[in-house]
């Protein structure tokens, strides 16, 4: 990303005087490992403020069954089969410890999936609209369940539960005129559910992404993204921003966040994927998802992570902060055998639901924030000749962050920083950019030409705190 991608030279000739600093490379989270029940794998899909992840976890007969981890991560409670079935999935829990999911139970003479309410070690089926299936997505404080349900002419409906008196499973309006195919995939503090339902007004019939607002007799429609022939929301927090994601011609998807008027912005993919999907958000707005490339990552919330995912997709986790999207790879602080696959959600306190590789083989993950972590992404799209992005997140306000690329792994010393080395070999600085108010500096330029077939490894450095932020590494196409 300079005139001469062969150049080498020392980085930054600064003469700033500040003391001895020795600086670490902090990036932005740690990945806590889970563990399972005794068996070879198990996955996250939700968790509570309180860092209570949930998720399946395969026990060593090789049965699935929903778990609760402890605040701190393991061990993990097993929530076990219903008393008339075989296995359970763990979905989302609220502050209370009540988690809400689906569980294969016994009906007649077939077995189906029945919604869910686990609290303290007793799992109540929640249920049907008259039909054979329901599913569980979401809980809040008050103990309100959305989901979605049968009813007895087979057609799928949104739902409500509340624990009453009496408690009961309440059907939430649809689109007028369109097809019995709704779902409620989130409920926020106030009681107001998010999701999609069909509507029979275009041409051709399609899911619009809508809100349902208590006491409304219909739901209200979020607008669809230029180009978008259906979406679904999957997300809302207590600021009433909602996420999810749209398609179009071709399959391509948008990650997709909704203002509460229902304007649709579409957030950027990284590295120009052409899948793009987001399934969490926070008060603070923070949003996680995918964006990837080829081979759908198949563990997703469209629906419960039933089995490990396909993987051999290109792309991964991305953490979207203020139409920023940072890939998660980077930001998450290395481990030895351990990886990152999907993401699922996201808390208050920014703690991620995560599934990945870790201890040998498939595992729920938890990423926790590290304090003071700069974490540094790009360059995005990252092809030669075109203009691409670094960035990094938790910098200062106000003050300049440094970055440099260089064609090796090693250590460049920072002059203006005693002992302090930056992780890439022969860093050759590309430019600076000075922090804005949510901590993010961001610094774009065309890519050479000459780039192209190339590795290239990229870091940054605040000044004058002397914080270095992690290396990424990028093969120039």
């Amino acid at each position: 990303m300079s005139s001469s991608i062969g150049s080498a030279a020392l980085f930054l000739g600064l003469t700033l005087a500040l003391a001895a600093t020795e600086a670490s490379y902090a990036q932005s989270y740690v990945a806590v490992d889970l563990g399972t029940l005794g068996g070879n794998a198990s996955g996250s899909d939700g968790l509570n403020n309180l860092g209570r992840t949930v998720g399946w976890a395969k026990t060593p007969a090789g049965a699935y069954y929903g778990f609760i981890s402890a605040p701190g991560g393991a061990p993990l409670t097993n929530l076990g089969p219903p008393p008339n079935g075989t296995y359970s999935y763990a979905q989302a829990a609220n502050t209370a410890g009540q988690v809400v999911g689906h569980a294969t139970v016994s009906v007649g003479f077939g077995e189906y999936d029945h919604a869910f309410l686990w609290q303290d070690g007793v799992m109540t089926d929640l249920g049907t609209l008259g039909g054979d299936r329901s599913r569980a997505w979401a809980i809040n404080g008050a103990g309100q369940i959305v989901g979605w349900a049968q009813d007895a002419g087979g057609g799928y409906h949104a739902f409500v539960w509340e624990a009453g008196p009496p408690p009961g499973m309440m059907r939430l309006p649809g689109i007028p005129g369109g097809y019995p195919d709704s779902d409620a995939r989130d409920i926020n503090e106030a009681g107001v559910a998010v999701g999609h339902a069909w509507d029979a007004s275009f041409p051709n019939s399609i899911r619009r992404p809508v809100v349902w607002e208590s006491g409304a007799l219909e739901p209200r429609n979020l607008d669809l993204p230029s180009g978008a022939t259906g979406a679904t929301a999957f997300a809302i927090n207590n600021e009433n921003e909602i996420v999810g994601n749209s398609w179009g011609p071709g399959g391509v998807t948008h990650a997709v966040q909704w203002a509460w008027n229902g304007e649709a912005t579409v957030l950027p993919p990284t590295r120009s994927h052409t899948y793009n999907n987001a399934y969490g958000i926070n008060d603070a707005g923070q949003v996680v998802g995918e964006s990837f490339s080829g081979g759908h990552l198949a563990a997703n919330r469209h629906a419960p992570r039933d089995v490990e995912p396909n993987v051999g997709s290109s792309g991964g986790p991305v953490l979207w902060e203020h139409g920023i999207a940072f890939e998660l790879d980077d930001i998450v602080a290395p481990a030895p055998g351990t990886s990152l696959y999907t993401v699922a959600d996201i808390n208050e306190s920014g703690q991620i639901a995560a599934t990945g590789n870790a201890s040998g083989g498939f595992r729920a993950l938890r990423l926790d924030p590290i304090p003071n972590g700069l974490g540094l992404t790009g360059p995005d799209p990252g092809y030669a000749d075109q203009v691409s992005r670094v960035a990094v997140r938790g910098a200062t306000p106000g003050q300049r962050t440094y970055f440099v690329y260089g064609l090796t792994i090693g250590s460049t010393p920072v002059p203006a920083c005693p002992k302090v080395t930056i992780p890439v070999g022969n860093a050759v600085l590309i430019g600076s950019s000075v922090a804005d108010e949510n901590g993010h500096a961001v610094f774009s330029r065309r890519v050479p030409p000459e780039a192209s077939g190339h590795t290239v490894y990229f870091g940054a450095v605040e000044l004058p705190s002397c914080r270095v932020a992690n290396r990424t590494v990028r093969h120039i196409s």
